[in-house]
């Protein structure tokens, strides 16, 4: 018998725990944009509810990824990576949640899509209605529950190389299953949403570079409102789109994710497990979230120096040219939303009329 390969060990060992190292990256990064759009009242804006759910749905996917390797050891005398004793179970629930909500995080980035395409090219915002909404929350959360329920029927859910997910000695069902409707159908909605971004990226460049005073209409303002929005999405189905294109070849051409492919599945994981932390700083580059800091932290300020008399001799003229500049951003989504002309709010930024 051949004695184990050092090396393998130590580098399948190494792998296991890069994959908890960088998961937590991910849990951190998408929990702190969680934080951030409740703490300064961002959902009662639908972009940032938009946001806030693909936060949470980032959240769980990247916790799911971080457990997928606890039920796994590495045989000290083999050399094998096996699912440690009485935790078949839990890999395979753990399989499970992976695939459900690795199909819900697919699904909100292409709902974002679909919405800023709307608003940029058609001008519309009837997803905004609350009918709509609830049907993107059922597409995004109940309906991967049903997909994701094939493999656990057909007991398909194992160890996979150094994670729980669709076991590589899976039936036919299961493999037909993996590269149809898991891998193909997400290859094709990322396909279909950075073609719907490439259409928004135009009308920016044709609105901003082309047409003379288009820069300042409300349409315009408000379309350049929600790009943030749209970093992390875009910049996400990239990269699925070429990584996903290679697990489809793997899997055709050498069957399901063999042990030696373990490395570049990691790169994979490690670069959208850290590219997670453009979530938060996307939310905080957006024009209505840096307005609405910069007035509490104002406030805060202005109660402060409130106590020292004169020293609060913070302008007053720019205190209300900035207000008006937020009131003014508040009215021009608004306008859109309901397609005809608004007073100013007092109300600030974020409206609950959203």
């Amino acid at each position: 018998m051949n004695a184990p390969n050092s090396s393998d060990i130590s580098n399948n060992r190494l792998l296991i725990d890069l994959n908890s190292g960088f998961a937590v990256v991910g849990c951190l990064a998408a929990i702190s944009n969680v934080i951030l759009i409740l703490v300064t009242g961002a959902y009662r804006q639908y972009v940032h509810r938009l946001q806030l759910y693909l936060a949470i749905v980032s959240f769980v996917f990247s916790l799911a990824i971080g457990l997928e390797t606890l039920p796994v050891d590495v045989d000290a005398a083999s050399g094998n990576v096996t699912v440690r004793e009485s935790w078949n179970s839990a890999c395979a629930a753990i399989g499970y949640i992976a695939q459900h909500f690795g199909f819900s995080k697919v699904y909100c980035i292409v709902w974002i899509c679909i919405y800023v395409f709307m608003l940029a090219i058609f001008r519309k915002q009837q997803l905004r209605q609350l009918r709509y909404e609830i049907l993107g929350l059922v597409i995004v959360f109940a309906l991967p529950a049903a997909i994701a329920w094939v493999p656990l029927l057909h007991r398909s859910y194992g160890l996979v190389g150094i994670w729980c997910w669709i076991k590589a000695n899976s039936d036919d069902v299961t493999k037909a299953y993996e590269l149809g409707i898991y891998e193909g159908s997400e290859i094709l909605l990322y396909m279909v949403s950075i073609v719907l971004l490439s259409f928004v990226l135009v009308k920016l460049c044709r609105g901003v570079f082309l047409i003379q005073g288009h820069f300042n209409s409300p349409h315009m303002v408000a379309l350049l409102e929600v790009v943030p929005l749209l970093i992390y999405p875009s910049m996400y189905a990239i990269a699925n789109v070429v990584s996903t294109t290679k697990s489809i070849y793997d899997a055709a051409t050498h069957g399901k994710k063999p042990n030696d492919s373990n490395i570049d599945e990691m790169v994979v994981v490690c670069f959208l497990q850290t590219f997670l932390l453009v979530l938060p700083l996307s939310f905080l580059m957006h024009p209505s979230v840096r307005r609405e800091l910069a007035r509490q932290c104002r406030s805060i300020t202005n109660g402060r120096s409130k106590e020292q008399g004169p020293l609060m001799a913070t302008s007053t003229t720019e205190s209300q040219r900035f207000t008006q500049l937020s009131d003014h951003a508040a009215n021009v989504i608004q306008t859109l939303d309901e397609d005809k002309p608004l007073l100013s709010s007092p109300s600030g930024v974020y409206s609950i009329r959203e």
